[in-house]
């Protein structure tokens, strides 16, 4: 009797372990499954750069725990900022280095490329690569998640690509105008209908062709500023070494530019002054003709 409830227990124990073998293995699915999702959740957030050619393509993480696909946002304001970026044959650099948590991080990242991309055209003389600038800084101010010191940077870019262009367009300008003024003079000199009035043009444009054609050639000619500080004003601070400004002798007033620098001879005769000595030899003579 004493057997039956000892065989009894037995199956009812193993079926116990049975219950909670599968409870451990559920719950360690489960929290896989937890895992697997939050890991997921935060690789969808994650960006990187690939190059595909001459392009660099930005890339999202996808929902699976591993692989990118290309990133295409809906916003069309987005989706220009991180179109394929066409490369002109500059280098990546640290933008191939791995993925980017946030999308700030990107941003980042693409300003500092686009900055030292705009760095290398400003001092080319190819238009083309000047005309790359206009569409680089576009790009540039399309990022949203720069930083403060970047936005600083930016306001720069701008000044100097706004300066570049500029110059290409006063250089098209004065072409332009120096052609219009050929062609007026040419009308002007044929008898025609239209020689009077491209008389009256030709006068009034021609002057303003050649000072225009003048301050082209100056700025073309002139040699980039090296320095903020001038170097009369830099040589001013080193001791023992004066300024230009300090190398002039001062004049006591303006009156001195018209005088001799040497003595002249108002300074090297004494004044006539008025004395009984000085007219002793004229009194002497009138006593002597007087009887």
């Amino acid at each position: 009797m004493s057997e039956q409830p000892t065989q009894q227990q037995a199956p009812s124990k193993s079926a116990a372990q049975s219950v909670m073998a599968v409870l451990a293995v559920l719950i360690i699915l489960a929290l896989g499954v937890v895992v697997l999702v939050l890991f997921s959740r935060l690789h969808s957030k994650t960006f990187a750069v690939e190059q595909r050619g001459q392009e660099l393509w930005i890339l999202k993480g996808r929902l699976a725990p591993f692989g990118y696909a290309p990133y295409q946002p809906v916003d069309p304001a987005l989706a220009a900022a991180y179109a394929p970026i066409t490369l002109m044959g500059e280098t990546p650099g640290e933008l191939l280095n791995g993925e980017f948590e946030e999308r700030d991080q990107l941003d980042q990242a693409l300003f500092r490329a686009f900055r030292s991309w705009l760095e290398l055209r400003f001092d080319s003389d190819d238009p083309e690569r000047l005309a790359q600038t206009v569409r680089l800084l576009k790009r540039a101010e399309l990022l949203v998640g720069i930083s403060s010191e970047q936005r600083e940077q930016l306001k720069e870019l701008k000044a100097k690509v706004a300066y570049v262009e500029g110059r290409a367009r006063l250089d098209d300008a004065e072409v332009a105008l120096r052609e219009a003024v050929a062609l007026l003079k040419m009308a002007m000199e044929i008898p025609n209908r239209f020689s009077r009035e491209a008389s009256d043009l030709y006068d009034s444009t021609s002057p303003l062709s050649e000072k225009l054609g003048r301050t082209v050639r100056l700025l073309r000619n002139a040699e980039p500023v090296k320095s903020a500080i001038p170097e009369d004003s830099a040589s001013a601070k080193k001791p023992g070494k004066l300024s230009n400004a300090q190398n002039q002798p001062m004049l006591k007033n303006p009156l001195d530019l018209d005088q001799p620098s040497s003595a002249g001879p108002a300074e090297a005769q004494p004044a006539a002054v008025d004395s009984p000595e000085a007219d002793s030899p004229e009194r002497a003579a009138e006593n002597a003709e007087q009887p």
